[in-house]
């Protein structure tokens, strides 16, 4: 039998050295994962929100809402107001805050 020599392994220093290898990987990792979820995920949500927001009328699904009875506090033919109302709250929306109390 041939005695071979064998290398000494190190063990000076093992632990910063793994430890900075597995630093990079994790971080190249996360970074990957962040990418994925921003073109994945948050991208095509924004893109669906502002496609639903693009032709949405507020009014309209209110309206909507309120003939379908889903508010009980109101009555399906209630709530119309007179042309006199509507310009009193045409010009109560132009009106500053402060200026509302001395009108009203």
């Amino acid at each position: 039998m041939a005695s071979e020599v064998l290398a000494k392994p190190q063990m000076r220093g093992l632990l910063a050295r793994r430890l900075r290898i597995h630093m990079v990987g994790a971080f190249l990792v996360s970074l990957g994962v962040a990418a994925l979820y921003k073109f994945a995920v948050a991208e095509p949500r924004k893109k669906a929100y502002a496609d639903f927001y693009k032709n949405y009328s507020p009014e309209k699904d209110f309206e909507e809402m309120k003939k379908a009875g889903i508010f009980r506090s109101i009555k399906v033919g209630a709530n119309k107001r007179s042309e006199e109302q509507q310009k009193q709250m045409v010009f109560l929306k132009r009106v500053p805050k402060g200026f509302v109390s001395v009108l009203g």
